[in-house]
């Protein structure tokens, strides 16, 4: 075979291959209230002090970030991959399957929405973890949810004395709840948790 011939050939086999290859998907930058169920391509990005209000659901195909005093929240769906918030204002995820890790810290709320992170009736395939989080209510608040990861509670302050919330969920490695002041409460509603069950590594949850 000659170099021209070759150099043709090796040129239409990159040509098909370029053609081929996926595309990187670009971030999505959400500062706005949606009423109908959304399908997020790629990874969302809430802005630095924006709301973003997903009322009807929303399926996130990548990771989820929330900026500094920015508020997610998403009512129903996906997120494929982790959920992070630092410096935020607040996080709701009711009814939503995570696929990763759900990380909240030192995230200060809102004056509409003074809590830290809420997560109900959720699914998070990774670690739950809430930490220095500095709100007026619920600096962190888990509650009918599974997590099938490590759930972390550490160093929030609830600023009106309305405790941090721990209830009624299914941990399948540890829980650790460390200096929050008010300690986290469970409502009498117990928790399942397989990896240290009422061990002392516990802290402040023992006996939940």
């Amino acid at each position: 075979m000659n170099m021209k011939r070759f150099a043709v050939i090796v040129m239409a086999a990159l040509g098909t291959l370029l053609a081929t290859a996926p595309r990187a998907q670009a971030d999505t930058t959400c500062n706005t209230t949606y009423s109908t169920f959304q399908t997020i391509t790629g990874n969302l990005n809430v802005p630095n002090n924006a709301t973003c209000y997903f009322a009807a659901g929303a399926s996130v195909t990548g990771n989820t970030t929330v900026g500094n005093g920015a508020t997610l929240f998403i009512l129903g769906g996906t997120v494929s991959g982790n959920v992070q918030g630092n410096n935020c204002g607040t996080v709701v995820l009711v009814s939503v399957a995570v696929g990763g890790n759900v990380q909240i810290g030192n995230c200060r709320g809102t004056t509409t929405y003074p809590y830290g992170v809420i997560v109900e009736l959720s699914t998070i395939r990774g670690d739950f973890q809430c930490h220095n989080n500095t709100v007026d209510q619920y600096a962190c608040f888990l509650f009918f949810s599974q997590v099938m990861g490590n759930v972390q509670v550490t160093n929030n302050v609830s600023s009106s004395s309305i405790a941090s919330v721990i209830a009624a969920n299914a941990i399948s490695k540890n829980l650790e709840c460390q200096n929050n002041i008010p300690a986290p409460t469970n409502f009498g509603l117990p928790n399942t948790v397989t990896g240290n069950a009422n061990q002392s590594s516990e802290g402040q949850c023992k006996g939940f």
